[in-house]
């Protein structure tokens, strides 16, 4: 999977990775920041999450997630706080994953917004997933 918010790509790379579950250690959450989109984060469970801590509170106009391996069943939520705590996180957003007419899902997401957080998380909850 790769991420991209469409920011400031160097304040966005600069920003710290943690992952709830990697698949290894060529295949880390940390690759979600690298400028070549080939490196992906790749999880061992079908409702993994990826936090990404910017340092300080920063805004987004643009979250995008492509070349991933979602089912049109997976749940994808965008999460912003003001701390790492996800209890009841101050924003959260339900994304679409698309499919086209014949229900074959599009490997991307873009998501348009105007928020501003230190702390952003993507949650995906994709349990019928056998990939």
């Amino acid at each position: 999977m790769a991420i991209r918010i469409t920011y400031n790509f160097d304040t966005w790379d600069a920003s710290t990775v943690t992952a709830s579950q990697e698949a290894s250690t060529d295949l880390a959450a940390s690759n979600l920041v690298q400028d070549h989109v080939g490196k992906v984060w790749r999880s061992t469970t079908t409702n993994p999450n990826v936090v990404f801590d910017q340092g300080s509170a920063v805004a987004i106009t643009c979250f995008s997630v492509f070349n991933f391996n979602f089912t049109s069943d997976a749940t994808v939520t965008l999460e912003g706080n003001a701390s790492a705590s996800w209890s009841s996180p101050t924003y959260s957003q339900a994304l679409t994953v698309p499919t086209d007419a014949d229900g074959n899902v599009m490997k991307r997401i873009v998501f348009y917004l105007s928020e501003t957080f230190q702390f952003w998380r993507l949650v995906v909850d994709d349990s019928t997933n056998t990939d």
